[in-house]
């Protein structure tokens, strides 16, 4: 529940960007998940 609070609090405060040259990968287990984890950008907003 503390995860899911925070996830929606960053949202809000922050906004998210993928790095330029890293492209998504998915990699196919049981669920779908990002074969070499997700680099992003964090701004805060105005």
């Amino acid at each position: 529940m503390e995860m899911v609070l925070m996830a929606a609090i960053m949202s809000q405060r922050f906004t998210f960007d993928l790095m330029p040259g890293h492209p998504i990968e998915l990699e196919a287990t049981l669920t779908l998940r990002p074969k070499h984890g997700v680099h992003v950008v964090a701004r805060r907003r105005p």
